[in-house]
């Protein structure tokens, strides 16, 4: 079961993020709407202050589709 008080701070956090980074969650809406399906890849990119650069990608699994859902319907309710 799903802690009311935590989720609330969750609530939060990303209120405070979609203020700091507001087209990120239009870029997650555009992509979801292209189709984000099995087999599609993710890329990750950071780089750090200093000009470090990491980078990864992610191929998505039928199990990743499912936790998207499943975060998609905790954050409606």
């Amino acid at each position: 079961m799903i802690n009311p008080v935590k989720l609330l701070e969750l609530q939060n956090v990303k209120k405070q993020f979609d203020q700091n980074h507001p087209r990120f969650q239009q870029f997650l809406q555009a992509a979801a709407a292209e189709g984000l399906c099995e087999g599609s890849i993710i890329g990750i990119k950071v780089v750090t202050p200093e000009g470090k650069q990491m980078c990864t990608n992610l191929k998505i699994q039928p199990s990743d589709l499912e936790l998207m859902e499943t975060i998609k319907d905790l954050v409606r309710k």
